[in-house]
């Protein structure tokens, strides 16, 4: 989040995704997903995904305000649920949350994709369904489009639970629908493959980049002063805060290795 105030997150969280929606490029455009969809950092002691007690009012008009600016102001095509029940009721399988709020009261109309594992969750963490399958039911008919990362709630049985009559065809021709629509806006049925090699190095390893991103971190480092309440002395010390990334799992994801570079790029500047 860009912060607590909600006019705050509202601004930047617009501009945000008009600048990722805007451009095509190599005849593909990016969409984007907001998250946390809502008031996920109400939670319950600042818990990560545990209860969020938040009345209506507070819900709508603070919580859910920077949403509605992404979506009124630059169409916001891409939602993502949280793992929180909100007042008793987990988003990822609230047809309150996810269709009658989002949908029908705040007017999107784009897809609706789980957040990490928050489908199986749903079963696992929250209870509800006698079996995983029967969670995913509960979820596809709230208005979630899309399961990731693995088919633990939109499994074969669930396939079959749709294939039996058991469920109705309608809930998921309209995920699907939502999908085909999504991959139409952004050019996939013509280009279905991402960039690749030395077309996708001369795209996205641009020295004007590099130099943006660089002025970036100068920028936001923040320099802390001791002026005694550390309990360190004043003089004559150094710290080193010192921790090896080079072989974590985490950190070898794109994002997390453009971080990693940066940093050490940045601390190699500040050093020298």
């Amino acid at each position: 989040s860009y912060g607590e105030d909600a006019s705050l997150v509202s601004a930047m969280g617009a501009a945000y995704t008009k600048g990722i929606q805007k451009n095509t490029v190599a005849s593909r455009k990016a969409e984007s997903v907001a998250k946390h969809f809502v008031a996920f950092h109400n939670s319950q002691g600042g818990i990560h995904g545990t209860h969020s007690e938040t009345p209506t009012r507070l819900l709508e008009e603070v919580f859910a305000k920077p949403f509605q600016a992404a979506i009124t102001e630059s169409d916001l095509k891409g939602i993502m649920p949280c793992y929180c029940a909100v007042n008793g009721e987990d988003v990822s399988a609230s047809h309150n949350m996810l269709t009658k709020l989002l949908r029908e009261k705040m007017g999107f109309d784009g897809m609706c994709i789980s957040d990490y594992g928050a489908v199986g969750n749903a079963h696992s963490v929250h209870h509800i369904g006698e079996t995983f399958e029967e969670a995913g039911a509960m979820c596809l008919h709230a208005g979630m489009d899309i399961e990731m990362p693995s088919c633990t709630g939109y499994n074969e049985k669930l396939k079959e639970m749709f294939s039996s009559g058991k469920l109705d065809i309608h809930i998921l021709d309209t995920a699907v629908l939502r999908v085909l629509e999504g991959k139409f806006r952004m050019g996939l049925f013509e280009n279905p493959y991402a960039l690749e090699g030395k077309e996708l190095h001369a795209l996205v390893m641009q020295e004007a980049d590099r130099n943006t991103s660089l002025r970036s971190a100068r920028e936001s480092m923040v320099l802390l002063k001791n002026d005694g309440v550390l309990p360190i002395a004043a003089k004559g010390k150094k710290i080193a805060v010192i921790r090896s990334e080079e072989h974590t799992s985490e950190l070898q994801s794109p994002d997390h290795l453009v971080c990693r570079l940066l940093l050490e790029k940045t601390i190699y500047t500040a050093n020298f």
